[in-house]
Formats: C-alpha cells, structure tokens, sequence
C-alpha cells in the first residue's frame, strides 16, 4: 500500500503567546485522534508552532483506511421458519431496518434457537477523500480561551485564520475552512525574506520556513536554540543565567527567528533590591537577568528579538534606553516613599476601598488583625510577632512604588520593613503572605507568613461569599479557587489543626455578620477545594468520596485518612474489609426499619462463643480508637480494624443473628451496627469497590 507524507499548516495572526504550546498539543492530539478513529495507519508524528501557525506532520500515512469486516446479528427466534414456512417476523423486520438482503445472511445457533447474522466487508476509503473533514472537526475541537467567531458561519477560533495547506507529498489537497480556500503558500517572516513561500511537497517542511526566513517551527528546537544562545552569550559575559521557564515559554512563543542580544544599564541601579530588579526585567522587558557565580546580580541582561537587525546597536539602545526609564523611577519611588515611617501608614489604608460594601483596606487590616491572632491561639503559638505582622501587612499598598506596580505588593512591604528596623521574619511574612499564588508556586517559608496568609485568604473568600459572588465555570475573577486552595496546602503542609469550620466561623464574625447559611456554602467550596486538589495529586476519586461526605472540616484529619486508606486501598489489604462492610449493610437492609436498638451491648446476651470473641476485639478497638483518630494515625486504626476480619467471619459463619429471642437478635445487631461506626470513624467503605483495585 502506498504510504504518504502529510503536511496540514494553519496560517494565523498572532496566538496568544502563554497558551501557544499547549494549543499545538491540543491540535495535535485531536488531529491523530480524528485519523486513528476512521483506522488510517500512520507513522511518526511532528509538531510546529510558531506565534503565526499550527502545524501537523505525519509521516507514512496510508493512501486507504483500513477495511472493515462488520457483522451483525439480528434478533433470536426459537425456529428457522414460522407456521407459514416463513423467516420469522422480527428477522425480517431486523433485516429491513438495517438495509439487509436477507438472502446474504446466515442462521446462527444461539441457545436452542436461532438468529440471522450478516457479515460485511467494507473497503476503506482514499485518505485523500477522508481529510477534509477530518481537519474541519480537529480545528471544531480545539478549545482555547477567548475563542470567537470571526466569520458569520463558522466555528469559533483563538484567531483569525489566514492560510490553510493540506499536502499529501506532492499533491494539493482541495478544500475550503473559514472562509479560506486552501492553497500552496505558507506565510513566511514579517520581515525576513520572502513573505509568501511556495510548497511543492510536504517533505519540503519545515525547512523551507528556515531556508528562507531563518523561522524555526519546531516549538521545542527553537526553545533549546534560545536557551543554548542565552547561556552561551552569558558566559561570554562573565554570568550565568537561572532561567525563569515562564518567561522562556512565552519568548518562544513570541519569536520564530530567534536572534539573541545583550545589553547593560548603569551600576548605580543595582542599590534597587534584587527582586525588583528582576521583576522590571523579566516581567515589564521579557529579558533575562545575569547573575555572578555568587547569584548576585550583573549589570548586564539578554534578550531575544524576532529579527538580526544590521544595526544591532540601535535595538539595543532602545532597550537600555526603556529600563533607564523604569529603574530611574523605582529609584524616586523608594526614595520618596522612606519618607515616610512605614507603620505610620497605617491609617492612610483607610483611603483605599477592599470592596463595595466590604469596607476599606485598614478595615480589612483589623480583621486580618483578629483572625490571626485567633489561628495562633489554636495553634498555640505566642502572637506577639504576629499581632506587628498584621498591622503591617498591607501598608505597602500606599506606598508610590506599589501604586506603580502592583505586581510588588509583599515584596516592597519586607524590603521597606527591614529598612524601618523590623524584624527579619516580620519582614519575610510580609513578603509571603500572598503565597501561592499559583498552583505549583512555594508556600510561606515562617510560621508567621503561613498564619497570614491564611487569614488573607479566609478574609477575601468569607468577603465575596457574604456579597453573594460565588465563582462559577471557569470564571474566577477574584481568584477564590487559587485562595481556597492554597489555605488548604498550607494547613495541611504545616500540619496545623485547624478546623475549617471554626476558622470560617471567626471570619464571618470578623465581618460582623453571624450567617449560618453563607458559612456552610464557604465550607462546601473549601470542600470543593479538596476534592480538586487530592484528584490532581492523583489519588482514587472514590477514596476521596468515601472521606468528604462526612463533610470533614480538619484538613489535616482529612489527609491522613486519604493516605492510609490508598496505602491499604492499593495493596489490597482492605479487600476484607470492604467484603465486611457488604455484608453488614446487606444484614440492616432487611430487618424491619421499626426495629429500635439498645445503646449498648449487654453481655449478659452474649452466649456463643464466637460472639463473645468479636465482642473483646470491638472492646479493644474502641479503646484505642479516639486515640488514634486524635493523632491522626489512620493506617494504625485500619490495622487494628484488620483484626476484625476473623472473628466477624467466625461470627457469621456459626452464629444465628435471626433469632426468636429478641433480646438475643437485638444485641447480635447492636454488635455489627458497632463494627459499622468504626469502619464509618475512617470512611464510608461502600464507595470502595474491590474490582477497581
């Protein structure tokens, strides 16, 4: 079978640079996906992607899908023919529905009767025929942020489409998408060589966009060059460079020719604080800072341009020329702002709404203020520090640095904090208190930055929670998931013991409102948090379930659980023990509902000798239970409820529970409704289920 070479490039304007990689991906994946569906054999798979196209190279793609063999079996009947001599009336009607000449089907024996069964070969089609469509649903399945329409029939896109080419080797594949019809030229550089370029044959790419125009499609080639570059023109330097990968992704997705160049900016800027810096750098110019072996930062930067210019100088100016500017007004900035004390700012927040009908940011201090000193008293940490810490915590956000650039709020806070004497770990909280503030981003190296940022993020989500704003979809405009999350991670990596319900409690308090009903919907959401996150770490969505519905509000309690109940869950040690809880449940579903039970299991009715057994091992467990349960120690707790397996199957094995003694089948049930509240003190077994270990 002849085997080709397909090449499918999308021509675009701009992509959005933070989503480029991932939308390359997506188009990949669903594009294999759409072929593999109609059973197209194919061999390796290249991925491009530049700022101004998509595109999908596949190699050895089968000239016919593959054939298919169909069968299909219509419906029993207990005889060949009916009464009348005839296919029995079912058949037929089966045949007719499905387009079937029954003279081409045969009887199949199945259980003392028969069925009509009809196999079909259907010959695979021309791919060629096949990609159109296969393109057309690819690009309809893509799902990007900001996606629109921009033409009036069409499916939505991240941006306009300009050029579509499909090639299979050297043949033109016809069709028409998004009111473009497909054709031989790629777009080349803006600026660079051609700005059109004609394709002869599908193995002419990539090579003719870096022949030509010096692009280089291949995203992860082009970010290897980049860093390669960087480093070695670095060195050339005198420096190393930490690369920032954010900041790398987006330049490589910014750039298809990739030219690197440095420059320097005056000595005198580096009294500015490093990491303000490196913000302005990274963050405002997308450069790349240079550090000493020490990690100390040079005066030298680098960074990437989509164009050699002959007059490199030039460019370079511009961009000395841009961060004079930026570092020269940082200077003004912290000069005018050490002025001023920088608690003294303190009453100036009261110039700053947090929210409508949520006060002003001093407001918010106060509650800030109260909340932590509440986590501290529970955790029973000495709240002098922290008492400071708080009060200080948002007096940055008058400063003219952070008016300026928001980004530096907590950053400009420690560095102006050290700078009026206070002390170093006030200081770092300061900065930390805003941590994570993504979902793979550090948490607060102190324990004074991890108490306030707890109360920071409680206060805003207890804030918009109250006004009624709950995050819905994907929308999340005053980032309460981020918050919610990242007050979980940092209880549960603290190991602080802290219950969510007493916490949400005091913050709605803090707002001078005692709301029942918002409590619980703020605890749901917290709830919501953990689910999330214990699935991304990968842990059994069940085993989750069987915790959370319990609705626990000790994050710490909750963690352990998960992790002893997947160590045993994995290795099939709790296998028993679920057949246990079956068969318990099965025993209470049948007895009658009007059955009232004992408080407690009275030995006198104890008369079997397998009864008495399982009732010391109930009377052990019981004893240590609370215990456990209050270090936390769940894996302890399920070997100790490992112990119960013999003795509860000795007990259903030789003791009759259905007695006519009621005395006697009362206590027999009050002795497994016992074993049911402990296995309900770890999690509720029933959403366990063997066959998915």
């Amino acid at each position: 079978m002849n085997k080709q070479t397909f090449l499918v490039e999308i021509g675009t304007e701009e992509l959005p640079q933070k989503i480029l990689h991932n939308l390359s991906k997506n188009f990949c994946n669903h594009l294999v996906s759409e072929i593999k569906k109609l059973k197209i054999m194919h061999g390796n798979v290249e991925i491009f992607a530049t700022s101004r196209r998509l595109a999908i190279k596949i190699f050895k793609l089968h000239e016919y899908q593959l054939d298919q063999n169909i069968k299909k079996i219509g419906p029993y009947f207990s005889s060949i023919f009916d009464l009348n001599k005839k296919i029995p009336k079912p058949a037929e009607i089966w045949a007719f529905k499905n387009k079937i000449d029954i003279l081409k089907t045969k009887f199949l024996e199945r259980n003392n009767g028969y069925s009509l069964i009809y196999y079909q070969k259907i010959k695979g089609k021309l791919t060629k025929i096949l990609l159109p469509e296969i393109i057309k649903k690819t690009l309809e399945k893509i799902s990007a942020p900001y996606s629109m329409k921009w033409h009036m029939d069409i499916t939505p896109f991240v941006r306009p489409i300009r050029t579509i080419t499909v090639l299979l080797d050297n043949e033109l594949i016809n069709m028409k998408l998004f009111n473009i019809q497909s054709n031989r030229y790629i777009n080349g550089h803006r600026f660079l060589g051609k700005n059109k370029l004609f394709l002869n044959h599908a193995n002419e790419y990539p090579s003719i966009l870096y022949k030509n125009n010096q692009i280089i499609a291949d995203f992860n080639e082009r970010k290897e060059k980049i860093k390669k570059d960087i480093k070695s023109t670095a060195r050339k330097l005198g420096g190393i460079i930490k690369f920032n990968s954010a900041l790398l992704n987006e330049i490589n997705s910014l750039v298809e020719s990739p030219n690197i160049y440095y420059g320097s900016f005056d000595k005198k800027f580096l009294i500015i604080p490093q990491e303000i810096l490196i913000y302005i750098m990274e963050v405002k110019q997308k450069c790349f800072p240079i550090y000493d072996i020490n990690h100390n930062l040079l005066k030298s930067f680098i960074f990437v341009a989509n164009i050699k210019s002959k007059s490199s100088t030039i460019i370079v100016a511009d961009y000395e020329k841009i961060l004079y500017s930026h570092f020269s007004d940082i200077l003004f900035f912290i000069t005018q702002d050490m002025k001023i004390n920088f608690a003294d700012r303190l009453l100036k927040l009261k110039q700053i709404i947090f929210q409508k009908d949520l006060g002003n940011m001093y407001d918010k201090t106060k509650r800030i203020k109260k909340l932590s000193i509440w986590i501290a008293n529970t955790l029973n940490i000495d709240d002098k520090l922290i008492k400071r810490t708080a009060l200080l915590s948002k007096c940055d956000l008058v400063t003219q640095l952070v008016n300026e650039h928001p980004d530096l709020q907590g950053i400009v806070g420690m560095y102006y904090a050290l700078n009026n004497g206070e002390k170093k770990e006030i200081a770092i909280a300061l900065k930390e208190q805003y941590l994570p503030r993504f979902s793979n981003d550090i948490l607060p190296s102190n324990i004074i930055g991890s108490i306030l940022s707890i109360a920071e993020k409680i206060d805003v989500i207890t804030g918009i929670m109250i006004l009624g704003k709950i995050s819905k979809g994907n929308s999340d405009p005053f980032g309460l998931r981020r918050a919610g999350l990242g007050l979980l991670k940092i209880i549960v990596h603290n190991r602080f013991h802290i219950d969510l319900n007493n916490l949400v409690e005091k913050s709605i308090e803090c707002y001078n409102q005692l709301q029942q009903t918002k409590k619980e919907i703020i605890i749901d959401f917290l709830l919501k948090r953990l689910l999330s996150w214990y699935k991304d770490k990968k842990y059994n969505s069940n085993v989750i379930k069987s915790i959370l519905i319990f609705r626990p509000t000790k994050p710490m309690n909750f963690d352990a659980k998960v992790k002893a109940i997947t160590l045993f869950y994995n290795s099939k040690q709790i296998n028993a023990l679920l057949d246990l809880n079956k068969r318990i449940i099965n025993v209470f579903s049948k007895i009658n509902k009007n059955v009232v039970l004992p408080d407690k299991i009275n030995v006198k009715y104890l008369v079997e000798h397998d009864e008495i057994k399982l009732f010391q091992v109930i009377n052990q467990i019981n004893n240590i239970i609370d215990h456990l349960i209050e270090q936390n120690n769940y894996e302890s707790l399920l070997n100790e409820t490992m112990s119960l397996i013999k003795p509860v199957n000795n007990f259903f094995k030789n003791v009759k529970i259905n007695v006519t003694n009621k005395k006697l089948y009362k206590n027999r049930l009050l002795i497994l409704k016992n074993i049911k509240e402990i296995f309900l003190k770890i999690a509720d077994f029933s959403f366990l289920k063997n066959s998915e270990l």
